[in-house]
């Protein structure tokens, strides 16, 4: 029996999501890459599913290792996740997700409770796949579990009940209607989705590249006018990578900015 008393419906996941990439990255090469963020990540996950647009089977992490299957079907994604572990809300401990087909994507999502250190993990994640992705657009964000991080990354819908008194919870409307409005841009083939040149929305982490920094706000570019008006932080990563670090309380006085400019693929 689970004591309830544990679960304090608080539990923060923090995502991180890279939805165009500079570098080429085969299905072998993503299991490679997810292999080396274990390491960042403390432990393996328990499961794990391969899928292409057809079909996708689910394995025991264990038993996944023993096997060769990457040659054994055009697998165009896989997927690994870590169990819930006691205190946990989160319908799993982390989850970890690398598509590199039609509708490519990158996400990992960390319980806030999964890691002795998750800011720290959190920016190892993110150096190493600088260095061997080259982000040209993504986003990191963190939210309560119960707002659906995992379904947000990709504009789904989510609801889930409290694990106690049984109340609906959700993200809140507002969110709800720019996530939704997402999913239509991120369902789109990566040429249509126009994220290398625009954002989905302001973040507290927006990784950004020239196509990005040089669009215009008014008679300034974007770079210009984030050095001009002090917002946030603008910081190299890589020669294709920025990140434009923005503070929680500045978003939605920025978001306006940056949509007003035309810069967003959504328009709410």
């Amino acid at each position: 029996m689970i004591d309830q008393a544990l679960f304090k419906e608080t539990n923060t996941v923090h995502s991180l999501a890279v939805y165009e990439w500079g570098l080429q990255i085969d299905f072998q090469a993503a299991i490679d890459l997810c292999s080396c963020l274990f390491t960042y990540l403390g432990s393996q996950p328990d499961f794990l599913t391969v899928y292409s647009s057809e079909k996708n089977r689910t394995y025991r992490y264990k038993n996944f290792v023993k096997r060769n299957i990457s040659d054994a079907a055009p697998w165009e994604g896989i997927y690994f996740y870590w169990w819930r572990r006691q205190g946990i809300l989160s319908e799993d401990s982390i989850q970890l997700n690398f598509n590199v087909g039609r509708f490519p994507k990158f996400y990992v999502h960390i319980d806030e409770c999964a890691v002795s250190d998750v800011a720290g993990v959190y920016r190892r994640v993110l150096n190493l796949l600088v260095a061997e992705l080259a982000p040209i657009y993504g986003i990191g964000y963190r939210m309560p579990f119960y707002w659906g991080p995992s379904s947000f990354a990709v504009g789904q819908g989510y609801s889930r009940f409290a694990t106690v008194d049984r109340t609906f919870y959700g993200s809140p409307k507002e969110i709800q209607a720019r996530n939704y409005e997402f999913g239509r841009v991120f369902r789109r083939l990566p040429g249509q989705r126009q994220l290398e040149t625009k954002l989905r929305d302001v973040f507290e982490v927006n990784l950004l590249s020239a196509g990005h920094l040089s669009q215009k706000v008014g008679q300034d570019t974007l770079a210009e006018w984030i050095e001009r008006e002090r917002i946030g932080e603008l910081e190299r990563l890589s020669d294709v990578t920025w990140l434009w670090s923005v503070p929680p309380e500045q978003i939605e006085t920025v978001r306006k900015v940056i949509l007003s400019a035309g810069l967003m693929v959504i328009t709410s």
